[in-house]
């Protein structure tokens, strides 16, 4: 058995940070230049959850390719039993 769940079975992760309209983590990410500081947290609130979409993207390709390595192996093993 594969020790990543199939795509199917895996739980959607939600966002390290919630974004809602023009709001990231309760902060706008609307730049006003009397207020940079809000604005530099807010675009590390929006890196930091892009961060965390590219490691769920790769942890979930590396599970299908590990899943596909698994069926041929068990086809292949199918194939060489059934001679």
């Amino acid at each position: 058995m594969s020790r990543y769940p199939a795509a199917h079975d895996r739980p959607s992760k939600p966002l390290l940070y919630k974004v809602v309209g023009e709001n990231i983590g309760g902060q706008s990410i609307k730049y006003k230049s009397n207020d940079s500081q809000t604005w530099t947290s807010s675009m590390k609130y929006f890196l930091t959850n892009l961060q965390w979409l590219v490691y769920m993207t790769q942890l979930r390709d590396i599970a299908d390719q590990q899943q596909n390595v698994n069926m041929e192996t068990n086809s292949n093993n199918f194939n060489i039993n059934g001679l």
